[in-house]
């Protein structure tokens, strides 16, 4: 409580007064108390080092960085974009000498020496060739056979022996060569067409040959007779259909293997 005044030192009666009776100072009220602020606690010692950004001024920071990192480096990246642009378009289009645009070239004229057309026509040839050189090898056979059999050099059963392995190889071919595609090989049905007849027609002059060489009066003397007999007769009349067929397939075959560089042939040779 207090008895006397702060300002003046005046006494102050017991009563519950406001102000000084002597000097008029505000007296301080009885139940008024000396309250000391209450210090917020400063937490652990912070290391030393830079200050810490108010969020505030973070953002506007961070906003300033990218405003010049763009202002300051904004034409390089604008280059190395428009590089990369360009480069991408390289990949769709070349210039030639003129400076022009040309389209570009195709991966398979690069990677092959024959567009894919031409690779599978190879590809077939090369397989029909297979058929080509079975009758090239049935036609040797003729050939050594018929005229040594009138030479008296071979015997009329090793003649027919030769012609019948003849037919049976000849055959084959046919029965073979049918289920060979030809699809991607131009006249290629008229090409294996032409051979089949040549293989039928020579079956059929090789069939007429044995004819000849089972008639004991046409190779009793040597050399053996070929005038009178008239299977060998028909068997060159028929030899000689089938030279014409030889022709039409060989016009067909010789132009493409040497395009392809596959064996060529003479109608006497197949």
């Amino acid at each position: 409580m207090t008895t006397s005044c702060p300002s003046c030192g005046a006494a102050l009666p017991g009563a519950a007064i406001r102000f000084c009776l002597a000097c008029g100072a505000r007296l301080p009220a009885r139940d008024e108390a000396t309250v000391t602020p209450r210090t917020a606690d400063p937490g652990p010692p912070r290391p030393p080092g830079r200050a810490k950004t108010p969020p505030g001024r973070r953002g506007l920071l961070i906003g300033l960085v990218i405003l010049v990192t763009f202002a300051g480096g904004g034409s390089a990246a604008y280059a190395m974009l428009h590089q990369k642009s360009a480069a991408s378009a390289g990949t769709g289009h070349r210039r030639n000498a003129a400076g022009n645009s040309a389209a570009p070239a195709s991966p398979a004229a690069s990677s092959s020496a024959f567009p894919a057309a031409s690779a599978s026509e190879q590809g077939q040839l090369t397989q029909f060739l297979a058929f080509v050189r079975a009758s090239a090898t049935a036609r040797t056979l003729v050939k050594t056979a018929v005229p040594q059999v009138a030479a008296c050099t071979m015997t009329p059963a090793d003649g027919i022996t030769q012609l019948q392995q003849a037919i049976t190889d000849r055959q084959n071919v046919i029965t073979a060569m049918d289920a060979l595609s030809v699809s991607a090989i131009p006249d290629g049905q008229s090409m294996r067409t032409d051979l089949g007849n040549v293989l039928q027609l020579s079956i059929n002059a090789d069939r007429d040959f044995i004819g000849w060489m089972q008639d004991p009066q046409s190779t009793l003397a040597c050399p053996a007779s070929t005038a009178p007999d008239t299977d060998y007769h028909t068997g060159l009349q028929v030899s000689a259909q089938a030279v014409q067929a030889k022709n039409d397939f060989l016009a067909i075959w010789n132009p493409l293997a040497r395009q392809f560089q596959l064996p060529t042939y003479a109608q006497i040779d197949i």
